[in-house]
């Protein structure tokens, strides 16, 4: 949507007049009548857009306006409850078309702020007793009690999960789904794992949603991923989580309907046993969606199977990726430890030629964060963070950037069929995606030991490539922006060349 059909749209649900709009921003209704046609281009003044934000935040005093507002935005839902302040930023963003509000929620889950947690209620439930909660912010208590339950426990367990029912009681409170993801890393990292059984597909964007919360904890590497083969009704949604031989916690609802509904939350060990072997009953019908790979020598074969197959590829990394590579870089790349992991620079060659054959026919548009030249002078810019192990510190000096960067420009100049997308640092996130139109779709962890994750699931292709899309789109890689993006990559190539005939006339004195 661009900035007329976006103001239009809140007009609209709000009822608003152009003089309403105007006296409400301190502007003539005519420069309103000319937004809203198209014009006039969006404010330079930022100060007008935060404050028709906070205006129409004022307007939407009903669900139905709400309801369609998380439609337009793309979102499952915009809570009564949210607060205004909140909502108003997001919908600042959204008019401003800079970071929408996919993005605000792609930031704040890939990269976790920190929250302190409520440590006054650390509440848990009596052994062999079992307590009801009600509806949505029942369901929230249950869940911090369970929470609790698990901090208590010393020894090493594997939570078992189904999701059937929707996310929006999670991700519609921004606090309590970043503190729920925190405790959930926090359970990791004490050794737990992860069993999930996942819900079939009934809506893209929720599973998009969905996925976006559980992204980052599935790339940890310790969560076993599955999924029932064969057509369900999805009347009937069902949740489970146990611990076993320590409690479980189980919610029903109807299909999409939050309201009217119950969580169980038991430590009664037989009930207890009873979910733990209904899951694995369950478990036996169902199939991994996700097959794992930790040899990273291996890692080429599922780069060739994205790259082989005559279609456009779609990738998301932390770092400037391996395809703009060249034979001279990797050898210096080859020569800091990569010999221990059967790596060397016939494997870095390979993924250089494969991309250069798949250009002549097909395309490729790879979204990725490029490090400042300040960063690399700082020595805080990793090359390929996303492929090494922890024990390999690979970092680019000034000549090797430019040498990347170069090799970059050449193959935008080249290449018809190559984009580029520069994402902001704060897209960072624990993983790397790579996605092909046949089918295939490759996640890599930036974990101390890198893991491949393979998407068998074919929804879960679809939402992540989706994802990819969207993001591609909203930073623009086609059309003026390709050419944008070309001389952005010159002007840090200069700047690169700048400060290093400045080094080594600093040296040479």
């Amino acid at each position: 949507m661009e900035f007329k059909d976006k103001l239009n749209f809140l007009m609209k649900i709000t009822q608003v007049s152009n003089k309403e709009l105007s006296k409400a921003i301190a502007v003539d209704p005519s420069l309103v009548s000319l937004l809203r046609s198209g014009k006039r281009k969006p404010p330079q003044n930022n100060i007008h857009i935060i404050n028709m934000a906070n205006f129409f935040v004022k307007k939407l005093t009903h669900q139905y306006q709400r309801t369609a507002l998380a439609e337009a935005m793309n979102i499952s839902a915009v809570k009564k409850d949210l607060p205004k302040e909140l909502l108003a930023k997001h919908i600042t963003s959204w008019l401003q078309s800079k970071d929408d509000i996919i993005s605000q929620i792609v930031e704040s889950i890939n990269n976790p702020i920190t929250i302190e947690e409520d440590n006054s209620n650390d509440e848990i439930i009596p052994e062999n007793s079992s307590l009801f909660f009600f509806e949505d912010q029942g369901r929230k208590e249950a869940i911090n009690l369970l929470s609790n339950i698990i901090n208590r426990i010393d020894e090493k367990s594997t939570l078992l999960i189904i999701t059937e029912s929707e996310l929006e009681w999670l991700l519609e409170d921004y606090q309590f789904s970043k503190n729920i993801q925190q405790r959930i890393f926090k359970t990791l990292s004490r050794g737990f794992q992860i069993h999930q059984i996942l819900p079939s597909l009934t809506n893209i964007n929720r599973l998009i949603e969905s996925l976006r919360f559980w992204m980052p904890i599935y790339a940890s590497g310790q969560s076993m991923v599955y999924y029932y083969p064969r057509i369900r009704d999805n009347l009937v949604k069902r949740s489970i989580i146990v611990v076993p031989n320590h409690a479980a916690l189980v919610t029903t609802n109807i299909s999409s309907i939050n309201r009217n509904y119950a969580t169980l939350l038991t430590t009664d060990l037989k009930l207890v046993d009873t979910y733990a072997r209904q899951y694995e009953d369950y478990l036996s019908l169902c199939r991994p969606a996700f097959q794992f790979e930790k040899q990273i020598y291996r890692f080429m074969d599922y780069f060739e199977e994205i790259y082989n197959n005559n279609c456009d590829v779609i990738q998301f990394t932390n770092c400037i990726s391996i395809n703009s590579f060249t034979y001279e870089l990797a050898e210096i790349v080859c020569k800091k430890g990569l010999d221990k992991y059967n790596i060397n620079a016939e494997y870095f060659k390979k993924m250089i030629n494969e991309t250069n054959k798949h250009l002549n026919k097909n395309r490729l548009i790879d979204l990725f964060y490029l490090p400042t030249c300040q960063e690399v002078i700082d020595g805080k810019a990793m090359i390929l963070s996303s492929l090494m192990p922890e024990d390999v510190d690979l970092r680019y000096d000034l000549t090797t950037y430019i040498m990347h960067l170069k090799s970059m420009l050449n193959m935008l100049k080249k290449y018809d069929n190559y984009y580029i997308s520069i994402l902001p640092k704060s897209m960072q996130t624990n993983y790397n995606m790579f996605i092909n139109d046949n089918g295939i779709a490759n996640l890599i962890s930036n974990n101390h030991d890198p893991i491949l994750i393979k998407i068998i699931k074919n929804e879960l292709f679809e939402a992540c490539r989706e994802e990819l899309l969207k993001i591609a789109d909203q930073y623009k890689y086609n059309g003026f922006a390709k050419t944008r993006n070309i001389l952005y990559i010159q002007e840090q190539i200069d700047r690169a060349e700048k400060a290093l005939n400045h080094h080594k006339q600093k040296s040479a004195e």
